[in-house]
């Protein structure tokens, strides 16, 4: 899980934010360091779709996807790296 100083620091949330941005950055912070890097770095692009395919293929191919379906098939609540 992602600490909200780590969200502070990658600018994903700023000291004006809310309690219904909390509740949604908490949801948000429970997935991979690295594929919210990639997101941001997108958006922060105005990305075209290749640059967002490129991108996906790049992430399908990393060890969180190993984790993720891991964690699907048992069950279980995946730990992110």
């Amino acid at each position: 899980m992602i600490t909200l100083s780590k969200l502070f620091s990658n600018n994903f949330i700023s000291n004006s934010s809310t309690f219904f941005e909390f509740k949604i950055l908490k949801s948000i912070s429970e997935k991979p360091l690295s594929s919210l890097v990639e997101i941001k770095r997108l958006i922060n692009k105005d990305a075209s779709l290749k640059d967002e395919r490129q991108t996906f293929y790049k992430l399908l191919d990393s060890e969180n996807k190993k984790i993720g379906i891991k964690s699907f098939f048992e069950k279980i609540k995946p730990e992110w790296k």
